[in-house]
């Protein structure tokens, strides 16, 4: 059985411009002050110091509609599918590396090279949609599409949104509903997209909303917990997390609204909330992007402050702080509006991709920021989304 149930733990709630769909650009302008001036972008200085540079892991995304991965040496690029269509989403296992995608409203299982290509499930033809807020308006979108795989932790299953959350075994070869829409769209929560499957495989993150949606701004933040109750942690816009190794915590990181509900530490055991951003009403406002916890028990964070509750800074400067929000320390001097980021998975740096027409440098750039204050590396590729790491043998 599955029920919902609004948490009534959470001790902020703004209204409806609060938590981000993970693939949002945090775009906007910055109100600079002579007493925090905008950084400056440092860039690698010599092709001799970026030759001697590696990343932790092969870097895979998407990009023109295909999978592509990124060598170690962060020179060597290769595509590794060829569908007919555009690919969609995909992820990686963390156990042997296959990747899950979906393609042409299939769900397919493929090697790490893209080899070995099998098509696990194959949904329905879709009506066309133009944008996001089409596509989770329309029935057969909304009761036929499959989207957002993720692989479980053992790698031994694949989770779906498809009418509802579904976790496809590979051993049984058969989908298991989790949360199965009987009367859609008339159900109280809709799925828009699989967020995140917890360390431990007992949690999943997702975003969800009432039909008919009016603006992708009203998409919420939901919690399954392990009885298949759905919590709502906030609004989902502009938000991003991080979990804690043993799924106890969620930390929430929100670029949108700089008060109240911008960095959160959730508490699993009981689903509570507690803010640890900086706070200072009716002076500056700080807004939080794409949180990492170290091992040290250290939240690394962007931030960026503005002296407006709506208005989103250009950019976003990275700090560390601990989990409950004291001890704050710059790690960067340099400053990026963001499109999307991938922590290494020590934490000891970062890919980014960067927002359209907000900084020095091109829109949709990918660089990778080390968690100290070095140079900046541009990593030559374009427009990337949906950036995994292959850890499998790490």
């Amino acid at each position: 059985m599955f029920i919902n149930k609004r948490s009534t733990k959470i001790l902020f709630y703004l209204g409806p411009v609060s938590c981000l769909l993970l693939a949002c650009a945090l775009t906007a302008r910055f109100n600079q002050q002579e007493s925090q001036p905008t950084p400056e972008t440092t860039m690698a200085p010599s092709t001799a110091q970026q030759d001697l540079f590696s990343l932790p892991a092969p870097l895979y995304y998407l990009q023109d509609g295909q999978i592509w991965r990124l060598d170690p040496d962060a020179q060597t690029k290769r595509q590794i599918t060829s569908e007919g269509t555009p690919v969609e989403m995909f992820d990686i296992s963390p156990v042997d590396g296959s990747l899950a995608y979906i393609s042409n409203n299939s769900l397919i299982k493929s090697n790490p090279d893209g080899g070995s290509r099998e098509i696990l499930l194959v949904g329905s033809e879709l009506s066309p949609h133009t944008d996001e807020l089409t596509r989770l308006n329309e029935t057969d979108q909304i009761t036929s599409a499959i989207r957002s795989p993720h692989w479980s932790p053992n790698g031994q299953k694949i989770a779906i949104i498809n009418n509802g959350l579904q976790v496809y075994d590979l051993e049984k070869n058969q989908v298991e509903p989790i949360y199965f829409y009987t009367n859609a769209p008339d159900e109280p929560n809709l799925l828009a997209n699989l967020l995140s499957w917890s360390p431990d495989g007992q949690h999943f993150l997702v975003s969800h909303y009432t039909y008919p949606i009016e603006t992708t701004h009203q998409l919420k933040l939901g919690l399954f917990t392990p009885d298949k109750y759905l919590y709502d942690l906030c609004e989902s816009y502009l938000t991003t997390f991080t979990w804690n190794p043993d799924s106890t915590k969620l930390f929430l990181a929100n670029a949108a609204y700089g008060a109240p509900q911008s960095l959160q530490v959730c508490e699993l055991v009981n689903i509570e909330c507690t803010l640890i951003a900086e706070y200072e009403p009716a002076r500056w406002y700080y807004y939080y992007a794409y949180p990492f916890l170290t091992a040290e028990d250290r939240l690394l964070v962007f931030m960026g402050s503005s002296d407006d509750d709506f208005k989103i800074p250009e950019t976003f400067k990275l700090i560390s702080l601990n989990t409950d929000g004291t001890n704050r320390q710059n790690l960067r001097n340099d400053g990026y509006s963001l499109a999307a980021a991938l922590w290494s998975p020590e934490g000891d740096g970062v890919v980014i991709v960067l927002a359209e027409g907000t900084t020095d440098l091109l829109g949709g750039s990918m660089l990778w920021l080390a968690a100290t204050d070095q140079p900046a590396v541009p990593l030559h590729i374009m427009h990337a989304e949906n950036l995994r790491w292959d850890l499998s043998n790490k």
